[in-house]
Protein backbone atom coordinates (compact mmCIF):
# COMPACT_ATOMS: atom_id res chain seq x y z
CA UNK A 1 0.00 0.00 0.00
CA UNK A 2 1.45 3.54 -1.13
CA UNK A 3 0.23 5.99 1.23
CA UNK A 4 -0.47 9.53 -0.82
CA UNK A 5 -1.60 12.36 1.35
CA UNK A 6 -2.83 12.30 4.97
CA UNK A 7 -6.26 14.38 5.92
CA UNK A 8 -6.51 15.23 9.54
CA UNK A 9 -10.17 15.32 10.69
CA UNK A 10 -11.05 15.80 14.56
CA UNK A 11 -11.97 12.52 14.40
CA UNK A 12 -8.66 10.97 13.55
CA UNK A 13 -6.25 11.09 10.24
CA UNK A 14 -7.21 9.78 6.97
CA UNK A 15 -4.55 8.06 4.84
CA UNK A 16 -5.12 8.38 1.25
CA UNK A 17 -3.66 5.24 -0.68
CA UNK A 18 -2.88 3.98 -3.92
CA UNK A 19 -3.25 -0.32 -4.02
CA UNK A 20 0.58 -1.33 -5.84
CA UNK A 21 -0.40 -4.71 -7.89
CA UNK A 22 3.49 -4.96 -8.86
CA UNK A 23 5.56 -7.52 -7.20
CA UNK A 24 7.06 -6.45 -3.89
CA UNK A 25 10.46 -7.06 -2.76
CA UNK A 26 11.04 -9.82 -0.50
CA UNK A 27 12.08 -9.36 3.15
CA UNK A 28 15.68 -9.77 4.39
CA UNK A 29 16.51 -10.87 8.04
CA UNK A 30 19.43 -7.97 8.45
CA UNK A 31 19.78 -4.97 6.65
CA UNK A 32 22.67 -3.98 4.17
CA UNK A 33 26.04 -2.01 6.07
CA UNK A 34 25.52 0.86 4.62
CA UNK A 35 21.99 0.67 6.19
CA UNK A 36 22.98 0.19 9.31
CA UNK A 37 25.54 2.54 9.52
CA UNK A 38 22.80 5.25 8.44
CA UNK A 39 20.39 4.01 11.19
CA UNK A 40 22.62 4.43 14.34
CA UNK A 41 23.65 7.51 13.19
CA UNK A 42 20.09 8.87 12.89
CA UNK A 43 19.52 7.28 16.11
CA UNK A 44 22.63 9.61 17.46
CA UNK A 45 20.92 12.51 16.43
CA UNK A 46 17.55 12.07 17.82
CA UNK A 47 19.07 11.16 20.93
CA UNK A 48 20.46 14.68 20.54
CA UNK A 49 17.11 16.28 20.53
CA UNK A 50 15.36 16.24 24.03
CA UNK A 51 11.20 15.57 23.83
CA UNK A 52 9.93 18.47 25.42
CA UNK A 53 7.44 18.33 28.20
CA UNK A 54 4.27 19.24 26.46
CA UNK A 55 2.18 19.48 29.34
CA UNK A 56 -0.78 21.88 28.59
CA UNK A 57 0.36 22.57 25.37
CA UNK A 58 -1.09 21.01 21.94
CA UNK A 59 2.14 20.82 19.29
CA UNK A 60 5.56 21.33 20.09
CA UNK A 61 8.50 23.57 17.44
CA UNK A 62 12.25 22.77 17.29
CA UNK A 63 14.29 24.70 15.73
CA UNK A 64 17.42 23.83 14.73
CA UNK A 65 20.35 25.71 15.92
CA UNK A 66 22.00 25.07 12.22
CA UNK A 67 19.67 27.56 10.77
CA UNK A 68 21.75 30.43 12.57
CA UNK A 69 24.24 29.15 9.83
CA UNK A 70 21.48 29.89 6.95
CA UNK A 71 20.14 32.78 8.59
CA UNK A 72 23.65 34.11 9.07
CA UNK A 73 24.90 33.32 4.88
CA UNK A 74 21.19 34.28 3.40
CA UNK A 75 22.00 38.06 5.11
CA UNK A 76 25.52 38.07 3.95
CA UNK A 77 24.30 37.57 0.72
CA UNK A 78 22.01 40.50 0.39
CA UNK A 79 22.65 43.26 -2.12
CA UNK A 80 24.63 45.92 -0.29
CA UNK A 81 21.77 48.41 -0.36
CA UNK A 82 20.00 46.17 1.95
CA UNK A 83 22.59 46.14 4.30
CA UNK A 84 23.02 49.87 4.46
CA UNK A 85 21.27 52.24 6.60
CA UNK A 86 21.19 55.97 6.41
CA UNK A 87 21.18 58.56 9.32
CA UNK A 88 20.55 62.51 8.84
CA UNK A 89 19.85 65.29 11.32
CA UNK A 90 16.87 66.79 10.97
CA UNK A 91 17.27 70.14 13.68
CA UNK A 92 20.19 71.53 15.55
CA UNK A 93 20.53 74.34 18.19
CA UNK A 94 23.02 76.63 19.17
CA UNK A 95 26.72 76.57 17.90
CA UNK A 96 29.49 73.63 16.84
CA UNK A 97 32.46 75.74 17.97
CA UNK A 98 32.62 79.58 19.06
CA UNK A 99 36.48 80.86 19.41
CA UNK A 100 38.17 84.28 19.38
CA UNK A 101 41.02 85.89 17.74
CA UNK A 102 43.45 88.27 17.58
CA UNK A 103 44.94 90.14 14.98
CA UNK A 104 47.64 93.26 14.87
CA UNK A 105 45.60 95.23 11.68
CA UNK A 106 42.08 94.52 12.97
CA UNK A 107 41.88 93.98 16.91
CA UNK A 108 40.05 91.25 18.58
CA UNK A 109 37.32 89.24 17.08
CA UNK A 110 35.25 85.70 16.63
CA UNK A 111 34.87 82.70 14.66
CA UNK A 112 32.09 80.18 15.02
CA UNK A 113 30.70 77.49 13.18
CA UNK A 114 27.42 75.53 12.76
CA UNK A 115 25.53 72.96 10.34
CA UNK A 116 24.77 74.91 7.20
CA UNK A 117 21.06 73.69 7.40
CA UNK A 118 19.14 71.07 9.42
CA UNK A 119 20.24 68.41 7.81
CA UNK A 120 23.65 69.09 7.50
CA UNK A 121 24.98 65.63 8.95
CA UNK A 122 23.86 62.83 7.17
CA UNK A 123 25.64 59.51 7.87
CA UNK A 124 25.84 55.68 6.57
CA UNK A 125 26.35 52.19 7.85
CA UNK A 126 26.91 49.52 5.69
CA UNK A 127 27.57 46.45 7.34
CA UNK A 128 30.19 44.07 5.45
CA UNK A 129 29.95 40.67 7.14
CA UNK A 130 27.63 38.86 9.76
CA UNK A 131 28.72 36.10 11.78
CA UNK A 132 25.74 33.87 14.10
CA UNK A 133 26.44 31.02 16.05
CA UNK A 134 23.74 29.10 19.09
CA UNK A 135 24.81 28.81 22.39
CA UNK A 136 22.93 27.63 25.34
CA UNK A 137 20.58 28.95 27.22
CA UNK A 138 17.99 29.89 23.98
CA UNK A 139 20.95 32.98 23.10
CA UNK A 140 22.48 33.65 19.48
CA UNK A 141 26.03 35.04 19.45
CA UNK A 142 26.23 37.78 16.64
CA UNK A 143 29.63 39.34 15.21
CA UNK A 144 29.71 41.92 12.47
CA UNK A 145 31.74 44.34 10.79
CA UNK A 146 30.65 47.71 9.65
CA UNK A 147 32.23 50.71 7.55
CA UNK A 148 30.86 53.98 8.50
CA UNK A 149 30.58 57.07 6.37
CA UNK A 150 30.05 60.60 7.63
CA UNK A 151 30.03 63.91 5.68
CA UNK A 152 28.64 66.94 7.59
CA UNK A 153 28.62 71.02 5.82
CA UNK A 154 29.42 73.40 8.45
CA UNK A 155 29.30 76.81 8.05
CA UNK A 156 32.14 79.47 9.37
CA UNK A 157 31.58 82.70 10.37
CA UNK A 158 34.83 85.20 10.71
CA UNK A 159 33.46 88.33 12.81
CA UNK A 160 36.53 91.24 13.20
CA UNK A 161 33.25 93.07 15.35
CA UNK A 162 32.79 95.82 12.42
CA UNK A 163 30.10 94.90 10.53
CA UNK A 164 28.63 91.70 9.75
CA UNK A 165 31.92 89.47 8.87
CA UNK A 166 32.41 87.34 6.09
CA UNK A 167 31.24 83.61 5.96
CA UNK A 168 32.05 80.36 3.76
CA UNK A 169 30.39 76.63 3.71
CA UNK A 170 33.15 73.75 4.12
CA UNK A 171 32.67 69.92 3.54
CA UNK A 172 33.83 67.79 6.59
CA UNK A 173 34.84 64.02 5.68
CA UNK A 174 35.05 61.02 7.75
CA UNK A 175 34.95 57.18 7.81
CA UNK A 176 35.40 54.26 10.47
CA UNK A 177 35.33 51.02 10.51
CA UNK A 178 33.46 48.61 13.07
CA UNK A 179 34.05 45.64 14.38
CA UNK A 180 31.68 44.46 17.39
CA UNK A 181 29.65 41.95 18.33
CA UNK A 182 26.73 41.42 21.05
CA UNK A 183 23.56 38.42 22.15
CA UNK A 184 20.24 37.64 21.49
CA UNK A 185 17.98 36.22 23.94
CA UNK A 186 14.05 34.68 22.43
CA UNK A 187 11.12 35.39 24.70
CA UNK A 188 7.40 34.96 24.68
CA UNK A 189 5.68 38.80 24.81
CA UNK A 190 2.48 39.98 24.47
CA UNK A 191 2.23 43.00 21.94
CA UNK A 192 -1.21 44.78 21.14
CA UNK A 193 -3.15 41.51 22.39
CA UNK A 194 -0.94 39.26 20.09
CA UNK A 195 1.38 36.97 21.47
CA UNK A 196 4.51 36.87 20.13
CA UNK A 197 8.48 34.84 20.34
CA UNK A 198 10.84 37.65 20.00
CA UNK A 199 14.76 37.44 19.83
CA UNK A 200 15.75 40.36 21.94
CA UNK A 201 19.54 41.69 20.92
CA UNK A 202 21.56 42.72 24.28
CA UNK A 203 24.60 45.12 22.17
CA UNK A 204 24.84 47.40 25.50
CA UNK A 205 26.24 50.53 25.05
CA UNK A 206 29.08 51.75 23.72
CA UNK A 207 30.53 54.84 21.76
CA UNK A 208 31.10 55.27 17.97
CA UNK A 209 34.09 57.65 17.27
CA UNK A 210 34.56 59.25 13.88
CA UNK A 211 37.14 62.43 12.89
CA UNK A 212 36.14 64.57 9.94
CA UNK A 213 38.49 66.85 7.82
CA UNK A 214 38.43 68.83 4.82
CA UNK A 215 40.83 68.35 2.12
CA UNK A 216 41.20 72.03 1.60
CA UNK A 217 41.57 75.41 3.72
CA UNK A 218 38.65 77.18 4.05
CA UNK A 219 38.41 79.96 1.54
CA UNK A 220 35.83 83.13 1.89
CA UNK A 221 34.22 85.17 -0.97
CA UNK A 222 36.62 87.59 0.62
CA UNK A 223 40.40 86.88 0.22
CA UNK A 224 41.00 89.13 3.56
CA UNK A 225 40.94 85.47 5.46
CA UNK A 226 40.95 81.86 5.59
CA UNK A 227 41.26 78.93 8.05
CA UNK A 228 44.13 76.67 7.72
CA UNK A 229 42.30 73.77 8.54
CA UNK A 230 38.64 72.57 10.27
CA UNK A 231 37.98 69.74 11.46
CA UNK A 232 34.77 67.52 13.90
CA UNK A 233 35.39 64.89 16.41
CA UNK A 234 32.07 63.07 16.46
CA UNK A 235 30.84 60.61 19.50
CA UNK A 236 27.54 58.34 18.80
CA UNK A 237 26.71 56.72 21.65
CA UNK A 238 24.84 53.39 19.74
CA UNK A 239 23.48 50.62 22.45
CA UNK A 240 19.60 49.41 22.77
CA UNK A 241 17.99 52.51 20.85
CA UNK A 242 18.92 51.62 17.69
CA UNK A 243 18.00 47.75 17.82
CA UNK A 244 14.41 46.76 18.75
CA UNK A 245 13.07 43.59 19.02
CA UNK A 246 12.41 40.94 15.99
CA UNK A 247 9.75 39.24 15.91
CA UNK A 248 9.88 35.49 15.20
CA UNK A 249 6.64 33.92 15.36
CA UNK A 250 3.27 34.74 16.41
CA UNK A 251 -0.49 34.11 16.93
CA UNK A 252 -2.08 35.43 13.71
CA UNK A 253 -4.17 33.07 12.08
CA UNK A 254 -3.09 31.24 8.87
CA UNK A 255 -5.79 30.70 6.25
CA UNK A 256 -6.59 27.79 4.07
CA UNK A 257 -9.31 27.91 1.57
CA UNK A 258 -11.84 24.97 1.09
CA UNK A 259 -12.58 25.88 -2.59
CA UNK A 260 -10.19 26.13 -5.63
CA UNK A 261 -9.57 29.27 -6.77
CA UNK A 262 -12.90 28.65 -9.36
CA UNK A 263 -14.78 27.93 -6.71
CA UNK A 264 -14.61 23.93 -8.07
CA UNK A 265 -13.92 20.92 -5.39
CA UNK A 266 -9.69 20.94 -4.03
CA UNK A 267 -7.94 18.51 -5.86
CA UNK A 268 -5.28 16.22 -4.35
CA UNK A 269 -2.83 14.88 -6.51
CA UNK A 270 -0.85 11.34 -5.99
CA UNK A 271 1.02 10.52 -9.24
CA UNK A 272 -0.56 9.63 -11.92
CA UNK A 273 -4.23 10.37 -10.37
CA UNK A 274 -5.65 12.83 -8.10
CA UNK A 275 -8.46 12.75 -5.40
CA UNK A 276 -11.40 15.51 -5.49
CA UNK A 277 -13.23 16.51 -2.71
CA UNK A 278 -15.30 19.25 -1.05
CA UNK A 279 -14.82 19.99 2.77
CA UNK A 280 -17.90 20.93 4.58
CA UNK A 281 -16.38 24.78 5.58
CA UNK A 282 -15.06 27.49 2.79
CA UNK A 283 -12.36 29.02 4.97
CA UNK A 284 -10.10 27.20 8.05
CA UNK A 285 -8.21 29.28 10.14
CA UNK A 286 -5.31 27.64 12.39
CA UNK A 287 -2.90 29.55 14.04
CA UNK A 288 -0.48 28.93 17.16
CA UNK A 289 -0.02 30.39 20.02
CA UNK A 290 3.41 30.15 21.61
CA UNK A 291 3.63 29.40 25.49
CA UNK A 292 7.07 28.39 26.33
CA UNK A 293 10.91 28.61 25.21
CA UNK A 294 12.87 25.98 25.95
CA UNK A 295 16.59 25.55 24.89
CA UNK A 296 19.32 23.29 24.69
CA UNK A 297 22.41 22.89 22.54
CA UNK A 298 21.14 21.26 19.26
CA UNK A 299 18.06 24.30 19.07
CA UNK A 300 15.50 25.89 20.09
CA UNK A 301 11.85 24.19 21.58
CA UNK A 302 8.85 26.42 21.02
CA UNK A 303 5.63 24.98 23.04
CA UNK A 304 2.13 26.09 21.44
CA UNK A 305 -1.74 25.96 21.82
CA UNK A 306 -2.68 25.13 18.19
CA UNK A 307 -6.35 26.56 17.94
CA UNK A 308 -8.57 26.30 14.38
CA UNK A 309 -11.50 27.81 13.60
CA UNK A 310 -13.93 26.86 10.14
CA UNK A 311 -16.00 29.28 8.46
CA UNK A 312 -18.74 28.89 6.05
CA UNK A 313 -17.60 31.47 4.03
CA UNK A 314 -14.27 33.31 2.54
CA UNK A 315 -13.22 36.32 4.41
CA UNK A 316 -12.22 38.97 2.36
CA UNK A 317 -10.88 41.39 4.32
CA UNK A 318 -8.47 39.56 6.29
CA UNK A 319 -4.74 40.18 4.82
CA UNK A 320 -2.29 38.48 7.20
CA UNK A 321 0.54 39.99 5.68
CA UNK A 322 -0.49 43.24 6.35
CA UNK A 323 -1.73 42.13 9.73
CA UNK A 324 1.96 41.25 10.64
CA UNK A 325 3.05 44.89 9.08
CA UNK A 326 1.24 46.29 11.74
CA UNK A 327 2.38 44.59 14.50
CA UNK A 328 6.06 44.12 13.84
CA UNK A 329 5.46 48.66 13.67
CA UNK A 330 4.09 48.13 17.17
CA UNK A 331 6.60 46.95 18.85
CA UNK A 332 9.20 48.94 17.39
CA UNK A 333 6.73 52.27 18.26
CA UNK A 334 6.00 50.79 21.51
CA UNK A 335 9.21 49.19 22.83
CA UNK A 336 10.63 50.79 25.77
CA UNK A 337 13.82 51.57 24.59
CA UNK A 338 16.97 51.75 26.91
CA UNK A 339 18.88 55.35 26.01
CA UNK A 340 22.84 55.07 26.21
CA UNK A 341 24.29 57.89 29.15
CA UNK A 342 25.66 60.70 27.26
CA UNK A 343 23.96 62.40 24.53
CA UNK A 344 26.21 62.34 20.67
CA UNK A 345 29.30 64.79 20.81
CA UNK A 346 29.55 66.67 17.73
CA UNK A 347 33.28 68.66 18.02
CA UNK A 348 34.30 71.04 15.39
CA UNK A 349 37.82 72.31 15.47
CA UNK A 350 38.86 75.59 13.56
CA UNK A 351 42.69 75.86 12.91
CA UNK A 352 44.69 79.36 12.81
CA UNK A 353 43.38 82.24 10.68
CA UNK A 354 45.12 83.72 7.76
CA UNK A 355 44.87 87.34 6.70
CA UNK A 356 45.72 88.64 3.48
CA UNK A 357 47.21 92.19 2.24
CA UNK A 358 46.03 95.83 2.97
CA UNK A 359 44.47 95.87 -0.69
CA UNK A 360 42.00 92.78 0.51
CA UNK A 361 41.21 94.14 4.13
CA UNK A 362 40.77 98.22 2.59
CA UNK A 363 38.01 96.69 0.03
CA UNK A 364 36.48 94.40 2.96
CA UNK A 365 36.03 97.76 4.54
CA UNK A 366 35.04 100.07 1.92
CA UNK A 367 32.39 97.68 0.73
CA UNK A 368 30.49 97.90 3.79
CA UNK A 369 30.97 101.70 4.38
CA UNK A 370 33.16 100.74 7.34
CA UNK A 371 35.84 103.18 8.89
CA UNK A 372 39.27 102.03 7.78
CA UNK A 373 41.33 100.79 11.05
CA UNK A 374 43.63 103.51 12.43
CA UNK A 375 47.59 101.82 12.12
CA UNK A 376 50.43 103.93 13.40
CA UNK A 377 52.80 104.57 10.90
CA UNK A 378 49.77 103.88 7.99
CA UNK A 379 49.57 101.28 5.19
CA UNK A 380 48.76 102.00 1.37
CA UNK A 381 45.44 102.99 1.53
CA UNK A 382 45.01 103.16 5.57
CA UNK A 383 45.85 106.29 7.01
CA UNK A 384 47.98 106.00 9.74
CA UNK A 385 48.22 107.76 13.15
CA UNK A 386 51.61 108.52 13.53
CA UNK A 387 53.78 111.64 13.00
CA UNK A 388 52.54 114.41 10.68
CA UNK A 389 52.96 113.95 7.36
CA UNK A 390 53.83 117.78 5.42
CA UNK A 391 51.28 119.10 3.34
CA UNK A 392 52.77 117.97 -0.28
CA UNK A 393 51.03 121.06 -1.92
CA UNK A 394 54.39 123.34 -3.09
CA UNK A 395 54.06 127.40 -2.74
CA UNK A 396 52.68 129.07 -5.51
CA UNK A 397 55.56 130.64 -7.57
CA UNK A 398 55.80 135.08 -8.05
CA UNK A 399 57.21 138.35 -6.88
CA UNK A 400 58.78 138.48 -3.86
CA UNK A 401 56.62 141.47 -1.73
CA UNK A 402 58.47 143.23 1.39
CA UNK A 403 56.91 142.77 4.30
CA UNK A 404 57.17 146.07 6.68
CA UNK A 405 59.39 145.46 9.42
CA UNK A 406 57.65 145.43 12.74
CA UNK A 407 61.28 147.27 14.35
CA UNK A 408 60.50 150.57 14.20
CA UNK A 409 63.80 152.67 12.47
CA UNK A 410 66.55 153.86 14.25
CA UNK A 411 70.14 155.78 13.72
CA UNK A 412 71.31 153.12 15.16
CA UNK A 413 74.16 151.59 12.72
CA UNK A 414 73.85 147.96 13.21
CA UNK A 415 70.13 147.67 12.39
CA UNK A 416 69.43 148.62 8.69
CA UNK A 417 66.93 150.98 7.48
CA UNK A 418 64.58 148.82 5.13
CA UNK A 419 62.88 151.94 3.47
CA UNK A 420 58.67 151.10 3.25
CA UNK A 421 58.14 150.14 0.19
CA UNK A 422 54.95 152.27 -0.37
CA UNK A 423 56.06 155.96 -1.12
CA UNK A 424 54.18 158.36 1.02
CA UNK A 425 51.07 160.34 -0.17
CA UNK A 426 51.55 164.74 -0.32
CA UNK A 427 49.14 165.92 1.92
CA UNK A 428 46.93 167.35 -0.97
CA UNK A 429 46.15 163.88 -2.19
CA UNK A 430 44.63 163.44 1.03
CA UNK A 431 40.96 164.76 1.12
CA UNK A 432 39.23 166.45 4.20
CA UNK A 433 36.22 164.90 5.40
CA UNK A 434 34.10 167.04 7.66
CA UNK A 435 33.76 165.63 11.26
CA UNK A 436 29.50 164.42 10.90
CA UNK A 437 29.30 165.62 14.60
CA UNK A 438 29.33 169.14 14.71
CA UNK A 439 31.53 171.68 16.41
CA UNK A 440 30.45 172.53 19.96
CA UNK A 441 30.44 175.81 21.27
CA UNK A 442 32.84 177.03 23.86
CA UNK A 443 31.13 178.62 27.34
CA UNK A 444 31.43 182.66 26.68
CA UNK A 445 33.64 184.74 28.83
CA UNK A 446 32.52 187.90 30.84
CA UNK A 447 35.36 190.15 30.48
Amino acid sequence: IHAANAVILDGGVWLLTDFNEKPVATSVKEPPPEIQDDIVRMRKNLERIQVPRLNDADIALWINGTVAHLVQDRFNQLPAANRTATVKSVQFNGRLADQKWRDEVLGEGGVFAEPADPGAVVATIEINAVGISWTKGRRLKISLNAQVDAKASVDLHVDPLIGRGVGTTVNLLGNASIASGFDARFEIGEVGGNTMVMLKPDIGCRNIKLMLKTDRKAEFEEAWASVRSVGANVTLPVGLQTTPDVPLLSDLPFQRQGRGPDGKPLKVSGGEDHLLFTPAWAEAQYALVPKRVEGDDGGLWIAANLTIKLLGSESADYDRAAAEKKLVAAIIGGQGRTNCPGEPAFVVTIGDLEFGGNKELVKFFQGRGLPLPQILGGLPGIPGTGPTIPSPILPTPGPAIPIPSPIPSTTDPTIPNIPSPMSPLPDSTIPNIPSPLPPTPGPTSNP
